[in-house]
């Protein structure tokens, strides 16, 4: 039997509060099997499922993953980290 845990946020909360609760949320990408490098590019996540090798972008509002290599997935099959690098 699987067990979840369910954040509830509740509507009548301070700003500060309620940016708390934003930040420390669960993010569950879809799709992904195992995540071994995240990272923040802009307002998105960037991530490497390892076991799919798919190259990850996550909305962390949604959890809406969009695959970004899905042609290249062989390439990044078992890398064990991940690294951005923007000039």
């Amino acid at each position: 039997m699987r067990s979840e845990t369910v954040l509830l946020t509740d509507q009548s909360t301070t700003p500060a509060a309620a940016e708390l609760n934003a930040r420390s949320r669960t993010i569950r990408p879809l799709a992904a099997c195992v995540v071994q490098g995240i990272c923040f590019v802009g307002d998105e996540l960037i991530a490497l499922d390892s076991i799919r090798g798919y190259l990850l972008r996550i909305d962390p509002q949604t959890d809406n993953t969009t695959i970004l290599n899905p042609l290249h997935v062989d390439e990044l099959i078992g890398a064990e980290g991940l690294t951005v690098w923007d000039d």
